[in-house]
């Protein structure tokens, strides 16, 4: 054979000793011009391997596509790359914007918010998740991060579901804070405050009372758990005039305490058959009632005999009536005043007026004292029989009363 062909780029290689010139000379040159122009494509040389390729330079695609890639392997670098580049830094994906701005792509294992979305991302190691159907927020990797925002509305995971809204108070002198008990609780406990906003789980127990009913002096302790009290009292009811030509009157009712001069609660008065006075000092905050006034005697018209007045009513109830001989006692109410005695039917004979009954008291100590001193005071006595009369009735004796409340 005087030459022979190529298989990759068809050369015409000339057989020594057998391809006379000028042929041969022709053969040789054709051969060297297509190799001036070989490309390494199909039919114009081997195809270049990775391995024939020592790439230690940035290289240009010149501004071309670069297509059917089946994945890119990025090298993990200690700093942020050039504007324009899309890198990865650490174990995360990045982009660094025209602008220089460094947008950080992946975080904790998924896609992160982008700049602009949530502030502090892109930098940070905060993230804002979706998943299972609920958004997790986190200021670091599996930190919880502070959602700091307005109102809150709660709805029920379904569609078309009202809202229910929670609001911050509209003025607020400073920041407040609210925590939370660390368990669930038991049944019928309260959630209690301390008054700087942490809560503790507190067992409901029904108020207890005390109520003083013997007269004379007595002591109130307060009962274990006790968180304030409700303290009512009232003053013994005074005692009614006794009737006749001459209308004697009878003993003045005596005041009711709590803590000596804490609540007083006065006592009616015999002489005029006006109701007793109350007063309350502090740290106990309340309302003091003054007691009714015992009604007026009758007068003796055409030969009747003239009933006495009935006794002053107190906060408990109607005084004692008056009498149509002796008066009536204002003992089955606790405070009030005794009724007047009658008169008979000799000529001028009046009919006793009642006595003034006792004063109320009410008042709640929020903060109370491990004792106080208690007072109950005796129902004035009934004045004694005019000529042609009969006797006034005793008022009846007062009572203090302690409500015990457990928070």
């Amino acid at each position: 054979m005087a030459n022979t062909i190529t298989p990759n780029m068809s050369l015409v290689v000339p057989t020594v000793g057998s391809e006379a010139g000028p042929t041969y000379a022709n053969d040789i040159n054709a051969s060297l011009t297509t190799i001036d122009q070989h490309s390494h494509v199909t039919g114009s040389g081997v195809p270049i391997t990775p391995a024939a390729l020592n790439i230690n330079s940035a290289l240009s695609m010149n501004n071309q596509l670069l297509t059917n890639v089946q994945a890119v392997t990025l090298y993990a670098q200690g700093s942020d790359a050039s504007a324009g580049s899309l890198y990865e830094k650490g174990v995360d994906l990045y982009y660094r914007d025209g602008n220089g701005n460094v947008v950080r792509i992946t975080q904790s294992g998924s896609v992160t918010g982008s700049s602009g979305t949530i502030t502090g991302l892109p930098s940070g190691t905060a993230s804002a998740s979706y998943g299972a159907g609920k958004f997790t927020f986190q200021s670091a990797t599996s930190t919880s991060a502070t959602i700091d925002g307005g109102s809150i509305i709660l709805r029920n995971n379904v569609a078309n579901s009202k809202g229910l809204t929670l609001n911050p108070p509209n003025a607020m002198a400073a920041d407040m804070s609210f925590s939370f008990p660390p368990d669930s609780g038991t049944n019928d406990y309260v959630l209690k405050t301390d008054g700087a906003g942490a809560t503790s789980w507190r067992k409901w127990a029904a108020p207890t009372m005390q109520v003083f009913t013997a007269t004379g002096s007595s002591t109130y302790t307060l009962p274990s758990g006790v968180k304030y009290i409700r303290v009512r009292c009232v003053g013994s009811g005074a005692g009614g005039h006794g009737g006749g030509l001459t209308t004697p009157n009878g003993s003045d009712g005596n005041a009711s305490t709590f803590g000596s001069t804490l609540l007083v609660a006065g006592g009616g008065s015999s002489v005029t058959s006006q109701g007793g006075t109350g007063s309350i000092s502090a740290p106990a905050q309340g309302f003091a009632i003054s007691g009714g006034m015992g009604g007026a005697g009758g007068y003796n018209v055409s030969g009747t005999a003239p009933t006495g007045g009935q006794g002053g009513g107190s906060y408990f109830g109607s005084g004692g009536q008056g009498g149509s001989n002796s008066g009536g006692a204002g003992a089955t109410t606790r405070g009030a005043g005794g009724g007047g005695g009658s008169g008979t039917t000799a000529a001028n004979t009046l009919g006793g007026a009642g006595g003034g009954s006792g004063a109320y008291c009410e008042a709640i100590i929020g903060s109370p004292s491990a004792s106080y001193a208690v007072f109950v005071g005796t129902g004035g006595a009934g004045g004694s029989a005019g000529v042609s009369g009969y006797t006034g009735a005793n008022g009846s004796d007062g009572i203090v009363i302690v409500d015990e409340y457990y928070f």
